[in-house]
């Protein structure tokens, strides 16, 4: 287990099981708070854009509806 899931610190564990750094990362989540985390520990963050999402402040990071909008 690395942490939870909307804690920063998780992410930073994460990158760090994959041995990579943070910042080679790329997270995408449907939920905000877990992208703010992983944003928060040096990854960048994309917003699944989903029917139902919840808590998506827009314009705050970059969103997508598909891998083909990943680039």
């Amino acid at each position: 287990m690395t942490g939870p899931k909307r804690s920063s610190s998780s992410y930073a564990s994460i990158a760090q099981l994959l041995k990579l750094f943070a910042t080679e990362v790329l997270f995408i989540s449907d939920v905000a708070e877990e992208v703010e985390a992983a944003v928060g520990a040096g990854m960048r963050g994309l917003i699944a854009v989903r029917p139902g999402n919840a808590g998506i402040t827009p314009g705050r990071y970059h969103e997508v509806t598909t891998f083909d909008d990943v680039g």
